[in-house]
């Protein structure tokens, strides 16, 4: 088999994505993902049209030993299944894919990232910077939306239901703005004062205001800054702590504020109850309080 160029490789990788029904954002993570192992074979002296299932689980173990979150590893094995499964279903050879029975790494029970307490909450929107920041971070630790939901919204996407003001939003892996969540009075009151300070009633609902005077949508990262900048203020600084973190904490007060499973699945959109469920297990847990029992039981008999 003839060395491989970088050309030959970026052709590979497009080739394959030109095969996949999938949406650009996916195409990104499966672009970089591909490039990374593209990489790694080169570095290791191989050929990714020759590598075999030995070679693809060294380079699981190496991501592994470069202690990646389970997440990104996932994901990178994610894309190298699916470029070798293309080869095998669009050669007509006796070609079969070397990434067979290759599994991504166990995940442990509960999240990446934790959750802010209520103290820390309103600490986070006491102390912020703009009425576009507090409005930000009120919406999207009342609703659990997700960074990219969040950069998606429109103002015209604000409508009346019923007799409830809603935000429609373009889920996860939805091409169309067909879900909605509800503004509550305090949350909308602090979105109407962001806009009223804006003098717009059209455009991208969260924006940064550029230095020619133009205004731009505020991208998934820029949110994430945001937040990040925000926690910061109120002395939390830990890679647990993200934007993220806001949604867990969506789910988290939900829960303690006695809203049952199933509302909260619905509230954050979960396609299984069992990802809910992680969040009751873990509050049980903290309320049970069972060594405290213990403690409790061992002193009352001396």
């Amino acid at each position: 088999m003839e060395e491989l160029t970088l050309k030959n490789q970026e052709d590979l990788i497009q080739t394959f994505l030109d095969l996949q029904d999938i949406s650009e954002t996916s195409k990104k993570h499966y672009r970089q993902s591909l490039k990374r192992y593209f990489t790694w074979c080169d570095d290791h002296g191989l050929n990714v049209l020759t590598a075999n299932k030995i070679d693809i689980l060294k380079y699981k173990q190496s991501m592994i030993d470069e202690k990646l979150s389970t997440y990104t590893i996932c994901l990178y094995l994610t894309a190298v299944r699916l470029f070798y499964q293309c080869a095998e279903d669009n050669n007509t050879g006796a070609y079969r894919s070397p990434a067979r029975g290759i599994k991504g790494v166990k995940k442990g029970p509960g999240f990446k990232k934790d959750a802010l307490t209520v103290n820390q909450v309103k600490d986070l929107l006491d102390n912020s910077s703009s009425q576009r920041d507090r409005a930000l971070l009120l919406l999207m630790v009342t609703t659990g939306l997700r960074t990219i939901e969040v950069s998606r919204t429109d103002i015209e996407d604000i409508k009346n239901i019923g007799n409830s003001t809603v935000l429609m939003i373009q889920g996860k892996g939805q091409l169309g703005k067909d879900e909605f969540v509800i503004l509550e009075r305090p949350v909308e009151k602090e979105i109407r004062l962001y806009l009223q300070e804006r003098r717009k009633r059209k455009g991208p609902l969260f924006v940064n205001q550029m230095k020619n005077g133009n205004i731009k949508r505020l991208h998934p990262g820029s949110i994430s800054r945001i937040v990040k900048e925000s926690l910061r203020g109120i002395g939390l600084d830990s890679r647990m702590i993200t934007a993220h973190s806001l949604r867990h904490t969506t789910a988290t007060l939900a829960y303690l504020a006695g809203a049952p499973v199933e509302e909260i699945q619905q509230l954050m959109r979960h396609r299984s109850i069992n990802t809910t469920m992680i969040y009751t297990h873990t509050l049980d847990r903290l309320k049970a309080r069972t060594t405290r029992k213990i403690l409790d039981y061992m002193y009352a008999k001396v």
